[in-house]
């Protein structure tokens, strides 16, 4: 069963991550090392900045946060910038939403060059929206999208950009802006990797708490009488994403902090993986 939440966000911005590194090729010390040596370097025989790199390809988010954070005693306060990015990222992605926040406040207040601080200002963004702070997160995208356009796209994806703002935008209210953005991903960007998300999210007709997402109609029919039974006005409504699927869905919101409160009660009763769409 396909989830696409902000409790699940932290799935994809690990991955997200990984593909970052290997682009930009911070492993090039390791790479070079093995080279030089007929036996793999394993992380701890690695400097400590290089350790970390290697302990974040693999995952091991708590051992890479360590080790950025005895390479970071040792920075220059003008090389910090960079390094406070890679420590928040490093927090997202084992789940420390406000660590990372505190990471990324310190990289933006740096005096690092724009790119670095406008993808600090991007992944606080992320990092809001995980702590259920849609306000916030974008003011953090607009400061994005109002940026040098060479230094965003330097160190931000435009079709992940429009559909975090998109989707930001329909949670504080703002229908149309938000729309408009997703609209635009569509348009610009019909291969990226969100576009079916945002097809999902263009055919809703209000805000509602996702509780399942089914293959077939039988099987939401039979989550939903489910829900039902425990008291849930829960309904059946046709997946823009996946032709066939079903998403089971509760209430109808026009606040995203009315859908919150509405959330917290779901989950105390079992549905874990509830979330609020859009």
């Amino acid at each position: 069963m396909r989830l696409m939440t902000d409790d699940l966000l932290l799935m994809f911005v690990r991955g997200a991550i990984v593909s970052y590194f290997r682009k930009i090729a911070l492993i090039a010390p390791l790479v070079a090392l093995a080279a030089c040596s007929s036996t793999p370097v394993a992380p701890e025989d690695l400097p400590s900045r290089d350790r970390a790199d290697a302990e974040f390809i693999e995952g091991r988010y708590s051992q890479a946060e360590r080790e950025y954070d005895r390479t970071l005693l040792k920075t220059p306060a003008s090389e910090r910038g960079p390094l406070l990015v890679l420590l928040g990222k490093c927090r997202l992605g084992k789940g420390d939403a406000s660590g990372a926040i505190a990471a990324f406040d310190e990289a933006i207040a740096s005096s690092s060059p724009e790119p670095v601080r406008i993808e600090a200002l991007y992944r606080r963004g992320i990092a809001h929206n995980v702590l259920w702070r849609p306000e916030r997160a974008l003011l953090d995208f607009r400061r994005v999208m109002e940026g040098p356009k060479e230094a965003r796209e330097s160190s931000v994806k435009s079709d992940e950009l429009l559909f975090r703002v998109g989707v930001t935008c329909l949670r504080v209210g703002m229908a149309e802006e938000g729309r408009r953005h997703l609209g635009q991903l569509l348009k610009e960007h019909p291969e990226s990797t969100d576009a079916s998300e945002a097809k999902e999210r263009l055919a809703l007709k209000a805000m509602h708490l996702q509780i399942a997402r089914c293959p077939n109609e039988i099987t939401a029919d039979r989550r939903a009488s489910e829900a039902r039974v425990r008291g849930l006005q829960a309904e059946v409504i046709r997946s823009a994403a996946v032709p066939g699927e079903r998403l089971v869905v509760v209430g109808k919101f026009t606040r995203f902090d009315d859908a919150l409160r509405e959330l917290a009660r779901i989950r105390s009763m079992g549905y874990a993986d509830a979330f609020p769409i859009p």
